[in-house]
Formats: C-alpha cells, sequence, structure tokens
C-alpha cells in the first residue's frame, strides 16, 4: 500500500528489453539507502517489485500487461520517474490509500500558468464514475485533490511544494499519466451493486410483495 506522498525523484538508467519483460534500473540515492530485494516501490505510481539493489540504483521489471496498461511502455532512459516505498504499518498516512494497480491511462489537456497552476486531466468514461470534487486521485502516483469535474475530464490544482518533490511540474499538454482512483469508491460501488442484485422482482415475490 502506498499513500502519494513522493519520497523521491528518480531517473531510469537504463531499460533492458527481453520479450515480454522489460527491466528497468533506477538510479535513486534516497531509496537505495535502506532499500532490500522484494521491496515493492510505486514508480509513476506502478507498484513494482524491486529485483536488485546497488548503492545508488535498482531495477524492477515489468511484463507485457502491467507495461500496456501503464505509461511504462512508453518509458525512454533518463526520463524522471515519481518513487514512494510501500508504507509502514507504523507511519503516517499523509495521502490516501493507493494500491499501486493502475485503473487507466489518462491525458492532459489543459494547463494554466503561473507557479501555482492546473491541470485538466481527460480520463476513459468508465472511471469518471469515480472521480468527484474534492475527492482524492492518484497522479502518477501523487496524491492529488480532485477541485471540478466535468463529463469525461477532471482538474487538479498543483502547489508549489508539490512540484518541489515530483515530476507532475514538468508535465506538458499532451503527456499520459498514471491514474488510479480511490479503492474506498469501488468498495462502495460493490456493496451497493451486491445490495441491490439482493432485492429483484423474484425476491419480492418469494417473500410476499409482488
Amino acid at each position: 500500500m502506498f499513500t502519494g506522498i513522493i519520497e523521491e525523484i528518480g531517473k531510469i538508467s537504463k531499460i533492458e528489453k527481453s520479450g515480454n519483460v522489460w527491466t528497468f534500473t533506477v538510479n535513486a540515492p534516497k531509496i537505495c539507502k535502506d532499500g532490500k530485494n522484494g521491496d515493492s516501490i510505486s514508480v509513476d505510481g506502478v507498484c513494482l517489485s524491486v529485483t536488485d539493489i546497488q548503492k545508488n540504483t535498482f531495477k524492477v521489471q515489468a511484463i507485457r500487461e502491467t507495461l500496456e496498461k501503464t505509461t511504462l511502455l512508453s518509458f525512454k532512459e533518463n526520463r524522471s520517474v515519481n518513487l514512494e516505498r510501500a508504507v509502514k504499518p507504523t507511519d503516517r498516512l499523509g495521502g490516501h490509500i493507493l494500491t499501486g494497480h493502475i485503473d487507466a491511462i489518462g491525458e492532459i489537456i489543459e494547463k494554466s500558468k503561473g507557479e501555482t497552476f492546473s491541470l485538466r486531466i481527460e480520463s476513459p468514461l468508465p472511471l469518471m464514475k469515480y472521480i468527484v470534487p474534492n475527492g482524492s486521485i492518484g497522479v502518477d502516483g501523487i496524491s492529488l485533490t480532485i477541485k471540478e469535474v466535468e463529463t469525461s475530464s477532471f482538474k487538479i490544482t498543483i502547489i508549489p511544494y508539490t512540484t518541489s518533490f515530483a515530476t507532475i511540474g514538468i508535465k506538458k499538454i499532451n503527456d499520459k499519466v498514471n491514474l488510479e482512483v480511490d479503492i474506498l469508491a469501488r468498495y462502495v460501488e460493490k456493496a451497493i451493486s451486491e445490495k441491490r442484485e439482493i432485492i429483484t422482482s423474484e425476491f419480492l415475490k418469494e417473500k410476499g410483495f409482488l
């Protein structure tokens, strides 16, 4: 589990492709300082497991399914990425709960100017039912608050502090981003849908209401 509070901006130093598996070498001195093989790390919001760790770099692998469902497929060497290690039970939950399982790829369609700026992100329609004003969303692994919602897009506001520790400040119009909606919204939807399935016409007939 992650919180969406980025620990370090890392840099992809090498990408190795072998069949359906890509191996990414990431330069990240802070993350590597007390990391170990098997650790779960959010890389631009995608939960990946460390396969090898050295003094300043670590390696993670992604299979084809993960590559195609996220922006990992478009990664190039020297790309900057947001990094966060899995939260410990004793850590403060500063952002919101993120699983590192990306729901969809969004696209930045508007960006305002200024030190504090807003981004409008287009999202696949099936995801919009989970996106509400003042709710939370993970964008490239960053926990952000939703300001406005339209039919197929939403707006977020980025303050200078956020750009100082994450890559969101260098994003441009047409850039793709990983989106993860609030997992609690999915649980609520499931609970409501299961309740509705129970109260069917057959159920009412059986109980003598029809």
